[in-house]
């Protein structure tokens, strides 16, 4: 105990003496990055010309060719003899799956979506419900045996008691069936099931979250297609059409039992999902911008942003300044500086990777191609700052610009989140929002960028983020909404805490 308590006195007169400190050559070379230059920027990237930097197609294209072109005339060298990371992608058209049961056929998004992908198949087989799918002590209401090889309906989230308690645990706080989304679909899968429908009170509300992402065909990267033969099918839909697929007699049923808390195994109708997508290959890559350090080169600082968008789709072009138009400029202005400090010998001692990565729009995939197949050992990297939409407001901070999210710093290094604090008030003033980095946040931003696959790893990261607005994934998504003081703000906040990282003798802890 003693030993304990000495660290975090210790721990704590560092960070006040940390935020005591200021670093009059980060602020020069911080004071690279402004407004006008991250604008110039974003007017090219963002631009019609660029047709919505969709993976694997011209847009994506034009934008590698420009971060190459601009990390060159920095004077960055060549990672590994290129500035970019190649990787393949199978390209699916989603919306050839059908569902049938019941003698009813439903609609691909009105009804349903699916999520994660499965190869191509078609699932003939019984169709039970199974109330919310949970076998744990105390509370059973899936009968497992009778599971396999049918497909099964399942409520989402669990029970709750007329006082708004969740059952399994007797509070407001809902259990893991809830908030792990791979719970029930790893139960019913070990024990045989075909295929699990998901039924949701708030689908319409869901639906509108991958609407984006499924309206244009989708992508994984070659090696995860030959992964995911056999997996089980997992159909996300709303109430009513669950309701269909069983009839409304069967239902009744399973619904009478589940009130009496009594294993379910309800339904006799026969359900067919095909699987028919039409695949084709296609190519995209990760830019880099490599500034090499001294003394510690061979640890790196990573800062991540994707360059991609979602395309064009008809006439309309979905530009994406914001997602992540803005993140990408931010980089682009942090290699600058980092590459001026070194060019007139103030160079950091860790070397800094930026890696603008592709395919973020498709699943993350550019960000997983990397942390699968590190440039340098993925243990040298001591941190991933990743930035992805920062230059404009929520509806929660209407008439607030001074703010960022804050996504995860503390999840593996308290160390992380208190250096980005430390920067913030040494430098920045941000509002800093921990909002979203509640483990419980139902919107999950913490699983839905590029510093995941670096955090699911291992690595400390950090995610900067202003919220979502009215032009997420739309076509208004354009320059002349971003509030470039802003953007200037969070870039100089994400520089000075790369700056730290680089320069500091430790790199950050990792929490116990």
């Amino acid at each position: 105990m003693k030993k304990i308590r000495t660290s975090a006195i210790g721990l704590c007169f560092w960070s006040i003496a940390l935020q005591a400190q200021i670093d009059s050559t980060a602020i020069h070379y911080a004071s690279t990055i402004t407004a006008n230059e991250l604008n110039e920027h974003l007017h090219i990237i963002a631009a019609d010309d660029y047709e919505g930097r969709e993976t694997g197609y011209d847009g994506q294209r034009k934008c590698e060719a420009y971060l190459i072109a601009q990390y060159q005339q920095m004077g960055l060298p060549e990672v590994n003899g290129s500035y970019t990371q190649e990787f393949d992608l199978y390209l699916n058209d989603p919306s050839r799956v059908e569902v049938n049961a019941n003698g009813n056929e439903y609609t691909f998004l009105k009804d349903f979506y699916y999520y994660p992908a499965t190869d191509d198949r078609t699932i003939t087989s019984p169709l039970i419900f199974a109330g919310y799918g949970i076998d744990e002590e105390g509370y059973r209401d899936v009968d497992l045996p009778s599971v396999k090889d049918r497909i099964v309906i399942i409520l989402s989230g669990e029970p709750m008691d007329d006082q708004g308690n969740y059952l399994l645990s007797g509070t407001k706080e809902a259990s893991a069936w809830t908030t792990d989304g791979e719970k029930k679909k790893l139960l019913l899968e070990k024990n045989g099931a075909a295929a699990v429908v998901i039924l949701y009170e708030d689908y319409d509300k869901r639906k509108k979250r991958v609407e984006g992402y499924f309206s244009h065909k989708t992508m994984s990267l070659a090696k995860d297609k030959e992964e995911v033969k056999g997996a089980m099918p997992v159909i996300h839909a709303s109430l009513a059409m669950g309701q269909s697929m069983l009839g409304v007699k069967s239902w009744k049923k399973g619904m009478k039992a589940l009130r009496k808390r009594k294993p379910i195994n309800q339904g006799t109708s026969q359900a067919e999902i095909v699987f028919k997508r039409k695949e084709s290959r296609l190519t995209s890559s990760n830019v880099m911008g490599y500034i090499e350090g001294k003394e510690k080169r061979e640890e790196l600082v990573v800062i991540t942003a994707h360059y991609d968008h979602i395309g064009v789709d008809g006439e309309e072009v979905y530009n994406g300044a914001d997602d992540d138009g803005s993140g990408t400029v931010a980089t682009l202005e942090i290699a600058e500086a980092f590459a001026a400090a070194k060019a007139e010998g103030h160079g950091p001692q860790r070397s800094v990777l930026i890696v603008n990565v592709s395919g973020e729009e498709k699943g993350l995939l550019g960000s997983q191609y990397y942390v699968e197949n590190p440039v340098f050992p993925l243990e040298n990297t001591v941190a991933d700052l990743n930035i992805d939409m920062i230059g404009r407001v929520d509806e929660q901070h209407e008439g607030n610009e001074n703010y960022v999210y804050i996504i995860g710093a503390d999840r593996i290094s308290q160390d992380l989140h208190d250096i980005g604090e430390a920067m913030n008030k040494n430098y920045c003033g941000l509002e800093l929002d921990y909002t979203f980095n509640a483990e419980e946040d139902p919107n999950r931003f913490y699983y839905r960028s590029d510093h995941y696959n670096f955090a699911k790893n291992g690595v400390p990261s950090v995610f900067y983020f202003s919220g979502v607005h009215e032009d997420y994934h739309q076509p208004g998504d354009t320059v002349d909404k971003i509030m470039f003081e802003k953007l200037e703000r969070i870039t100089k906040l994400v520089f000075h805490t790369a700056w730290e990282l680089a320069n500091r003798p430790e790199r950050p802890i990792v929490n116990p």
